[in-house]
């Protein structure tokens, strides 16, 4: 996958610029107190953004989440036809290119399924990741190997599944919020015990079945430190907190939750700076050097969009809920131009409140902020109980009607909560305080399999041979066989 090169621009819907990276089209200003680049259409100012670390963080995910089958095997060749070429003495197939005559090895079934299966089958009967080494009895080597090629595996998989139901599929709901998660430092302080790291976490689901698409953050891995390290931009992009922002969260009403919130982005030095957490709390040491992994969270909602804009087919209706922050609305729009200026994307800004007092009115549409944007507040009764929900109305073309815009909603109103809630019960946040970020990812990748496939009462997605989910032989025989149909062999 192939990701866009520039990522400044104009972020308004309606402009004709949208979306549009053409530089001739704006210019530099500091007119708000910070670069920004002047759309002259619509008047914005998008703050200046490096494309730099929107592409490192985007081409990290893709190796994380959507890596070739044959992982460090495959040929360069743009058209590659494949023959097949034999087999290893321990019965792997090899298939060589038409081409340039190299040789790649499919993975062996029955190899990998005696090497992984425990694991799969430990974590399927409630085996908890503390207590996962001691019981599959590996040391500390072959631990480390095992759960790398477990990920990369269950991510190899899921794609495969993914690309399968998004065929049959025309319709998307997705809903993205942000979650921060605590990991190891890595940095030893002279005086005072290391303090944890917090990654800014981006997770995009589905709204309706809960299903997990992906989820990314904001640390710079240490396998692209080599490339990365010494780079200009690199301490320009880092994350660098003065104080974390209060959170509007306990503001019952969402309307006057959703003004406060526009307030505390107006009032950052500019929009996207937030301040998702304390200063002790915002260092981890990249690699062997001391120089800040954590980048600011803007460049993570690209690189996260862009992602998810490769993934995604093309040309079908997404209805997409956003947490309330603009440079998510922002990364969202810019990756997603197209499809929102053809009508076939919506995006709208979330918020919600359970259990509330019984109110005069029973819906509320406002204008509200310095953007003038459309929100209605959606009052739910639910089991007896009265729930609000705020929905600021982003990119539709004319306003729509509450009955309609519940519709929209999720199955679960705290569907984001159900995730991370029984992810940080699984994985407690006494235990990630001492886990690396690469080891906190790999839990994520394989609660993430488990939550999506194993602990519901049936898969959260349309799986073809649901069988295969519990059986590593079987994935990787139907990985082999997927791989040969599509490779044009003879």
């Amino acid at each position: 996958m192939s990701f866009r090169q520039n990522y400044n621009g104009c972020k308004t819907f309606g402009c004709r610029n949208c979306g549009n990276p053409n530089k001739d089209l704006y210019h530099l200003s500091e007119r708000l107190g910070y670069p920004a680049w002047h759309c002259d259409l619509c008047g914005a100012y998008p703050p200046e953004l490096l494309d730099a670390p929107i592409l490192a963080l985007a081409k990290q995910i893709q190796q994380r989440h959507y890596l070739s089958y044959l992982v460090g095997q495959s040929c360069t060749c743009i058209d590659t036809s494949w023959l097949r070429y034999g087999r290893t003495p321990s019965g792997s197939q090899r298939m060589q290119c038409r081409s340039c005559t190299a040789v790649v090895t499919l993975p062996n079934a029955t190899l990998l399924g005696n090497r992984l299966q425990p694991w799969l089958s430990a974590l399927m009967t409630g085996v908890k990741p503390q207590r996962l080494q001691q019981e599959l009895g590996l040391t500390n080597k072959v631990f480390n190997q095992h759960i790398e090629q477990l990920c990369q595996l269950l991510n190899c998989y899921t794609h495969h599944i993914e690309q399968q139901a998004f065929a049959a599929s025309n319709h998307f709901n997705l809903y993205s919020f942000s979650h921060t998660q605590a990991c190891r430092s890595g940095l030893r302080l002279s005086a005072t015990p290391s303090q944890a790291a917090y990654l800014w976490t981006l997770t995009t689901i589905d709204s309706q079945t809960g299903y997990v698409y992906l989820i990314s953050d904001n640390a710079l891995q240490n396998e692209l430190t080599a490339d990365y390290i010494h780079q200009p931009w690199l301490n320009c992009s880092q994350y660098r907190a003065k104080e974390k922002e209060v959170s509007t969260g306990d503001e019952v009403d969402v309307l006057l939750r959703a003004e406060k919130t526009y307030q505390k982005i107006l009032a950052r030095s500019q929009f996207d700076q937030i301040g998702y957490c304390h200063p002790t709390h915002s260092q981890l040491k990249l690699g062997k050097s001391n120089q800040n992994a954590l980048l600011r969270p803007v460049y993570t909602a690209h690189a996260h969009m862009q992602n998810l804009y490769q993934h995604f087919p093309k040309s079908v209706k997404i209805d997409w809920l956003l947490e309330h922050e603009s440079f998510i609305r922002g990364a969202a729009i810019t990756s997603f131009s197209d499809s929102v200026a053809n009508g076939t994307t919506d995006l709208y800004y979330y918020h919600y409140s359970l259990n509330c007092e019984p109110e005069n009115s029973l819906n509320e549409k406002r204008t509200i902020s310095w953007w003038n944007e459309k929100w209605h507040k959606i009052q739910l009764w639910d089991e007896g109980r009265l729930h609000q929900v705020g929905l600021g109305i982003l990119t539709a073309v004319s306003e729509e009607q509450p009955e309609k815009l519940r519709q929209r909603l999720p199955t679960h109103l705290d569907i984001s909560e159900h995730f991370w809630l029984r992810f940080e019960d699984w994985l407690p946040a006494l235990y990630t305080h001492k886990l690396s970020a690469t080891r906190i990812q790999q839990w994520q990748t394989l609660y993430r399999y488990l939550h999506n496939f194993v602990l519901a009462d049936k898969p959260r997605i349309a799986v073809s041979n649901p069988a295969s989910l519990h059986s590593i032989a079987a994935m990787v025989t139907e990985l082999n066989a997927n791989f040969v149909a599509n490779s044009k062999t003879g």
